[in-house]
């Protein structure tokens, strides 16, 4: 919540998503209001199934964790790919968004991506392809870990293909 005595500064608090803004002076009530909304926005946050908050640009962005297909490392960078073919570009590098990450929907491939469980459809020790039909590399000091992790019960979704 933004408080200030100059409107001119109303607009950057709502670029940076600010749940809302006060101008000086405001009323109790107004004030009531405003703490009212941001509670609202913090419960829904933290009840909407499980969500992670990352940096983009300079918004913190809320992103379901069921919406993540995967995540591509670059540099200190990440693009996180969603499901309906859109993407996240965040300014946090792929350590930092791991450990936002509930490690049992998601295993790492590869140093430069991390995949959501449900969203492999077939696997060997090379690659690894998504239910989007998309291809991605397993890198060779992955491999066994993986291969394993996929062939572990409760890992159904995934088929492996003997090569």
């Amino acid at each position: 919540i933004f408080t200030t005595a100059y409107i001119r500064y109303a607009l950057d608090g709502f670029d940076l998503d600010a749940a809302d803004f006060l101008h000086k002076p405001f009323s109790y009530e107004r004030f009531k209001t405003a703490v009212e909304k941001a509670v609202r926005r913090l419960e829904y946050i933290r009840n909407e199934k499980e969500c992670i908050i990352v940096k983009q640009e300079y918004n913190n962005v809320v992103i379901p964790v069921s919406d993540i297909l995967y995540i591509e490392a670059m540099e200190n960078y990440c693009k996180i790919f969603r499901r309906k073919g859109r993407y996240t570009l965040s300014r946090m590098n792929l350590k930092a968004i791991t450990e936002l990450l509930p490690p049992r929907n998601f295993i790492r491939i590869h140093r430069s991506f991390i995949v959501q469980l449900d969203s492999i459809q077939h696997f060997n020790k090379q690659e690894l392809r998504l239910t989007t039909g998309q291809t991605l590399l397993i890198g060779r000091q992955y491999a066994e870990k993986v291969i394993s992790r996929l062939h572990s019960p409760g890992n159904n979704n995934a088929h492996h293909d003997n090569e």
